[in-house]
């Protein structure tokens, strides 16, 4: 219990961190303006990221974890049956929103959030991303493998760090 609880209770903070990390770097690169545009498309992007985190909790995780208990083939088994509906499910809508992001912004909002648009092509990619690894994470999970649960989300950090840092360093708010 306290193997694998210290590194979900660590994994847990990492995954906070990672939510909210693009946020806090960007509130420090960008305008107050900027970042509001940033957090309208923010917040439309991570629908269907939301939908994933729900379904994942709510019906891989126990799927998973049963299916871990009857060995290594049905596990397998349940995660390809899984993931392609999930998939299924997920990515349609996200690469709807990649194709439409700018008219999209347009029609919700004035001229003022137009930015929001391009900002919100770049995102919905990450959220295809996203959704491609979430079921992956749960096997972990389900199979008592919190360690490597906490080094993926570690990887995440780092990672967005970087990305974030470099790209604003190479094309400043576009970056």
């Amino acid at each position: 219990l306290f193997r694998f609880g210290k590194w979900l209770t660590l994994s847990s903070m990492l995954t906070f961190v990672a939510g909210q990390l693009d946020k806090i770097m960007l509130g420090k690169l960008l305008t107050i303006t900027e970042l509001g545009v940033y957090s309208i498309a923010f917040m439309l992007s991570q629908v269907t990221v939301s939908l994933m985190h729900e379904l994942s909790s709510r019906i891989l995780h126990p799927v998973y974890a049963r299916a871990g208990e009857c060995g290594p083939e049905a596990l397998r088994s349940q995660v390809r049956r899984f993931r392609i509906s999930l998939l299924l499910l997920t990515l349609p809508p996200l690469m709807l929103l990649y194709a439409v992001a700018p008219e999209l912004i347009g029609f919700l909002y004035d001229e003022r959030y137009s930015d929001a648009g391009w900002m919100l092509q770049f995102l919905s990619l990450g959220a295809m991303i996203t959704v491609v690894l979430l079921p992956a994470e749960s096997v972990l999970i389900a199979r008592g493998d919190s360690f490597h649960h906490m080094l993926l989300q570690a990887i995440g950090v780092v990672t967005m760090a970087g990305c974030v840092i470099s790209g604003y360093r190479l094309g400043g708010t576009h970056g």
